[in-house]
This record gives structure tokens, C-alpha cells and sequence, in this order.
């Protein structure tokens, strides 16, 4: 349990302010759709699942509750910045609303 332990606590240590977990740094983070470097990116929704689903995993593990949190903030600001109009991402809001509505 430490090992994986020591993996979540630089995860949620690098959730800033706005909520963001995921691997992309501040200037690549949920660009819109129109900005030529959005190709650049592909993949940080994917990528986010995995992690939201790996840090879901250690919460029911654990109990721990700020994990659960930090994974709510994390969804919330994905949901709020990721444009609705891209067909691609719909199934993933509608996971994450689902997540968030039964949390």
C-alpha cells in the first residue's frame, strides 16, 4: 500500500488551484479546439480517465475522502473548460457527469 501511496501524493500535490490533474503543463492544459497547438495535445482527456479512474480506485481502497475531492474538482474544471461542441469528447462530459452526480 505505500508504494501506491507514494505515487497518489504527487498527483494530488500537483492539483493547482484550478482543479487540474492531468499530464499537460499550464500552457497546453484543455486548449480550445481552434488553437493550432490543439493537435499538439491529443490525448489529456484519455489520459485523464485513466488517472481519474486509477485515483477512484485507491479512494474506494483507502477511504480517503480528499482523493474523492480532488478527483471531483479535477472533473468539474474539465467539464467547464472542454468545449461541448467537439463530438469526440460528448461520451467522456457525459461519464464524468454521471461520476459526478453519483458522488
Amino acid at each position: 500500500m505505500r508504494r501506491i501511496t507514494d505515487y497518489v501524493e504527487p498527483i494530488l500535490k500537483s492539483q493547482g488551484t484550478s482543479g487540474y490533474i492531468g499530464i499537460y503543463t499550464p500552457a497546453m492544459r484543455l486548449l480550445p479546439v481552434n488553437d493550432p497547438r490543439y493537435s499538439e495535445r491529443g490525448g489529456e482527456l484519455h489520459s485523464q480517465a485513466h488517472g481519474f479512474l486509477a485515483l477512484l480506485a485507491f479512494y474506494e481502497h483507502t477511504g480517503r475522502a480528499d482523493v474523492l475531492a480532488a478527483v471531483e474538482r479535477a472533473a468539474q474544471l474539465t467539464m467547464r473548460t472542454t468545449p461541448h461542441s467537439r463530438m469526440a469528447i460528448k461520451p467522456t462530459q457525459r461519464l464524468m457527469r454521471v461520476f459526478l452526480r453519483s458522488t
